[in-house]
């Protein structure tokens, strides 16, 4: 999740695939929820992976701050799907650097769902029984369905 673009990748535990990215998100979070949520559903997700965005020191900042309250969001238009926070550092200077063919991405090229599918592969590779959960209130779980998003 980020202020101007929302990278996704889906991903059944094995390669991570980016498959879009949500722009221009400034006007409404909920209606980015929302899009996130669809795409959730069209691709079978049974959970969602919020990439957290903690500063060098593992501190919170105004960005991380702004990722809870659309953890939240999230949270409530997902249910009963469980969103999860995971760790963010350094998977935007990853994909950069995966970018075309290991050359690094052209100036202006967007590489947020490219970032989204190595959160993701981070998250199956490392403990994400660690993960933090966002859980809705009880009264908004709902319905199922394998979606992780940035």
């Amino acid at each position: 999740f980020g202020l101007r673009r929302t990278g996704l990748a889906v991903s059944a535990g094995i390669a991570p695939l980016p498959i879009g990215i949500i722009d221009d998100q400034s006007a409404n979070l909920t209606a980015v929820a929302a899009q996130v949520v669809r795409a959730a559903r069209s691709e079978g997700a049974s959970q969602l992976v919020l990439g957290m965005p903690y500063n060098s020191s593992g501190g919170e900042g105004e960005q991380a701050v702004a990722t809870r309250r659309f953890g939240e969001l999230l949270a409530r238009e997902a249910a009963p799907r469980p969103v999860y926070l995971w760790d963010e550092r350094f998977s935007s200077a990853e994909a950069s650097m995966r970018a075309n063919a290991g050359d690094g991405a052209a100036r202006g090229q967007s590489i947020d769902d490219v970032a989204a599918a190595i959160i993701l592969e981070e998250f199956f590779e490392g403990d994400f029984a660690s993960a933090e959960l966002i859980a809705p209130p009880p009264e908004e779980r709902r319905g199922v369905g394998l979606l992780y998003e940035l």
